[in-house]
């Protein structure tokens, strides 16, 4: 049993069971033909009061180079109810930006969905390693995960603007 199958029979006994099959997952180019960019900017804001983001840094990121973005939509109600975002520092690093799930949509199939896709897009571009940030303040809880996911190699990488430490793990594809 693979991880992926292990975490979403673990998520099953927890939460009841959704049904996706109103849930679309586009890539950025595919959403922008249909959907508007602030509504995806309204649900990254909503969620992380700490890093609030205007619709024109989200372009900016979007249509840089070698950008993976991954939004889920439930296609019945028009909300975005998930959202992946990777780009390429400075330094060419592959950075794991964001990991949003609405709450509802948390039994675990929607991210494996959404996190294969991006798995597969990162292979595309022949990274070699997905580096993920997070605050001190989310350590307890996203640690395990992110471990659980197949990240690994938990170091401290400096501190937020607001002084919270910054802890950094690393996928190797």
């Amino acid at each position: 049993m693979d991880v992926f199958e292990e975490y979403g029979r673990i998520m099953k006994n927890l939460h009841l069971q959704e049904a996706y099959d109103d849930v679309v997952i586009y890539n950025y180019a595919e959403y922008s033909k249909k959907y508007d960019i602030d509504d995806v900017t309204d649900f990254y804001n909503q969620n992380f009061p700490k890093s609030q983001h205007t619709s024109e840094f989200k372009l900016s990121k979007y249509n840089s180079p070698k950008s993976i973005v991954f939004i889920a939509v439930d296609e019945t109600s028009g909300v975005v109810c998930g959202l992946i975002e990777s780009w390429l520092s400075k330094d060419g690093e592959r950075i794991f930006s964001t990991a949003l799930i609405m709450k509802k949509y948390r039994s675990g199939l929607l991210f494996r969905k959404m996190f294969t896709k991006f798995l597969n897009e990162c292979r595309k571009y022949r990274d070699k390693e997905i580096i993920v940030h997070f605050r001190d303040s989310n350590k307890t809880k996203l640690e395990p995960l992110y471990k659980f996911f197949g990240f690994d190699d938990l170091e401290e990488d400096g501190t937020y603007q607001n002084g919270e430490i910054k802890w950094k793990m690393t996928y190797n594809l």
